[in-house]
C-alpha cells in the first residue's frame, strides 16, 4: 500500500541533500578545502579529548518549507560547538567527521540528510 507520509519523508531527505550538495559546489574550493585540512594537526585533534574534528551544518527550512544549508561552522571538536538557536526558524544540525586527505567530494557525498535524522521532527517531515 503506497504511504504519501513516506513520499514527503523521502522528497524532504532529497531536496535537503540537493540544498548541500549546491552549498558545497557554490561555497567550498577544493584547493582551499585541502590546504585547511592541511593545516590540521591531527596527532594534536587525538590528543583533545580523543574527539574527531568535525564540520557542523546547519540546515533551516525557508518561508516556503524548503531546507537550505544556513551555516557551516568548523572545523571543530565537539565541545566547541555552540548549536544552533530555533528563534525564527526550525534548524537541524549534521556533524561532519573530517579526516586528513579528505576531497570536496567527499563533502558531497556526505549524507547530511540522513545525518540530520530530519525524518523525526514533525517540523521536516
Amino acid at each position: 500500500m503506497h504511504d504519501p507520509q513516506q513520499d514527503r519523508i523521502a522528497a524532504m531527505g532529497e531536496a535537503i541533500q540537493r540544498a548541500w550538495r549546491a552549498w558545497v559546489r557554490e561555497n567550498v574550493d577544493p584547493d582551499a578545502f585541502r590546504e585547511l585540512l592541511r593545516e590540521i594537526d591531527w596527532d594534536d585533534a587525538d590528543e583533545d579529548y580523543g574527539e574527531p574534528v568535525y564540520l557542523y551544518v546547519i540546515v533551516a527550512l525557508d518561508d516556503n518549507g524548503e531546507p537550505y544549508i544556513e551555516d557551516v561552522q568548523g572545523p571543530m571538536t565537539p565541545g566547541f560547538f555552540q548549536g544552533a538557536g530555533r528563534l525564527d526558524r526550525p534548524r537541524l544540525v549534521a556533524a561532519i567527521p573530517l579526516f586528513a586527505g579528505m576531497t570536496r567530494r567527499d563533502l558531497m557525498e556526505f549524507d547530511v540528510a540522513e545525518d540530520t535524522a530530519y525524518w523525526e521532527d514533525p517540523e521536516w517531515s
